[in-house]
């Protein structure tokens, strides 16, 4: 596992992996563009997938009586007036079903180091592992409790339910095994001070870390961006960093 880094101006704490940093990323087109947009994969295709819907039921609504006696196949008023409500309700129904996938606003949860990072994983392996771990610091004065963890744009990738570090002790080491392997001391103290997803609050000034456990289906797998939604002062909100995954040997970045 290779972990490349750009220079970031507050960098977090870290395991020993991330001592050992050997090199700088330029650029990584992939992470930026799922990070600048702010748009998460799974909510284009939920949007596209209601479109598809809602015109499934344009093309199958029932025809007219006068339609079906003689056998024409031209839309009658009707039927036009149908497909139009058809239309708009299924238009309304993308909007509503996936504005909480993009359209969340910003709060008091840093995510990330606030630069751009790339972990290369192993090729070959298809073992549960800590492949995103990001940690997220409450800058705010109110408690913050984690709602959802999404790997934007993931491929090839097979998840497990993400768990929370909370600070004052050793963090979960990136990539490593889960359960922790054997001699990992970081990980497995981390691993004993785990904290289920929705039993974690943060406070204000708090640090986490957050560890999304994951198998790769192929050597191909790679996501572009970790996305964080939570609840701050009883509103849903979101936060996006720049931290990519890919496989090493098998991406531009990891080569």
């Amino acid at each position: 596992m290779t972990h490349i880094t750009r220079p970031v101006q507050q960098p977090v704490p870290n395991s020993a992996h991330h001592e050992r940093r050997d090199a700088r990323l330029a650029s990584s087109p992939r992470a930026a563009r799922g990070y600048e947009q702010g748009v998460d994969a799974d909510a284009v295709r939920c949007r596209a997938l209601v479109g598809v819907a809602a015109l499934t039921a344009i093309v199958r609504a029932p025809e007219q009586p006068s339609t079906r006696a003689s056998g024409r196949q031209a839309m009658t008023p009707g039927r036009r007036t149908l497909a139009l409500a058809l239309l708009t309700l299924g238009l309304a129904g993308a909007s509503a079903a996936c504005a909480a996938d993009s359209n969340l606003p910003a709060g008091s949860l840093t995510v990330g180091p606030g630069g751009e990072e790339l972990n290369c994983a192993d090729p070959g392996v298809r073992s549960t592992r800590a492949l995103s771990a990001v940690w997220v610091k409450n800058t705010g004065t109110s408690p913050i409790r984690i709602v959802s963890v999404q790997a934007v744009g993931a491929v090839d990738l097979e998840f497990d339910a993400p768990f929370l570090v909370q600070e004052g002790g050793r963090w979960y080491t990136v990539a490593g095994d889960i359960p922790p392997a054997p001699g990992d001391e970081w990980s497995a103290q981390a691993w004993s001070h785990r904290v289920d997803l929705d039993e974690g609050v943060i406070g204000p000034g708090e640090l986490w870390q957050i560890v999304q456990p994951m198998r790769t289906l192929s050597d191909d797998a790679h996501f572009e961006a970790t996305r964080v939604e939570y609840d701050e002062d009883g509103t849903r909100r979101a936060g996006q960093d720049r931290t990519a995954m890919s496989i090493t040997g098998h991406a531009p970045e990891c080569s």
